[in-house]
C-alpha cells in the first residue's frame, strides 16, 4: 500500500513527530462489521501506534499544509508483520496524476502564501521538505 497524504495541524505547535494508527474493518455476508482500531481513544491491542521522529523540530500552525509519503509492505516470511515508512514529501512523483496533485498543492501553496496564510514557518517547512527530496533524489 502506498499512499501520498498530507495534513493540517489544529494547532500552533512545535512539531517533533508524525504519529500513526491504524482503523480495519472486518466485514462479511450475513455477520456483523468488526473494526478493530488502533487510536489512541480506542480500547487497547497488540498493535500499537507508531511515531515517526522528524530529526528536527519545526514550527507548524493550522494554516500549514503537512505532505508526506507512506508505504506499507507486509514481510514476506510473516503475513502479520509490515514494514511501515513514512517520509516527508513535497508532493512530486512520477505519473500524470501525480504531476497534476503537485500543480494543485503548488498553487494553492502560492495562493496561501501570497493571501498570507502560509505561515513564515510553514514555508520554511515547505522549504525544508523540498530541500529534503532534492537531497535523495
Amino acid at each position: 500500500i502506498e499512499a501520498r497524504l498530507a495534513f493540517r495541524p489544529t494547532r500552533a505547535a512545535t512539531m517533533h513527530a508524525m504519529c500513526m494508527w491504524f482503523e480495519c474493518l472486518f466485514e462479511g455476508p450475513g455477520v456483523p462489521t468488526v473494526m478493530l482500531s488502533t487510536a489512541p481513544e480506542a480500547p487497547p491491542t497488540h498493535w500499537h501506534q507508531a511515531v515517526w521522529f522528524l530529526g528536527q523540530e519545526c514550527q507548524v500552525d493550522p494554516t500549514d499544509t503537512i505532505p508526506c509519503h507512506v508505504v506499507m509492505e507486509a514481510d514476506g516470511a510473516d503475513s502479520r508483520t509490515y514494514s511501515v515508512e513514512l517520509a516527508l514529501d513535497d508532493g512530486s512523483g512520477s505519473g500524470e496524476e501525480e504531476e497534476e496533485q503537485e500543480e494543485e498543492a503548488a498553487a494553492e501553496a502560492g495562493r496561501a502564501l501570497a493571501e498570507g496564510h502560509l505561515s513564515a514557518e510553514g514555508e520554511r517547512l515547505r522549504r525544508l521538505v523540498e530541500q529534503q527530496h532534492a537531497s535523495t533524489s
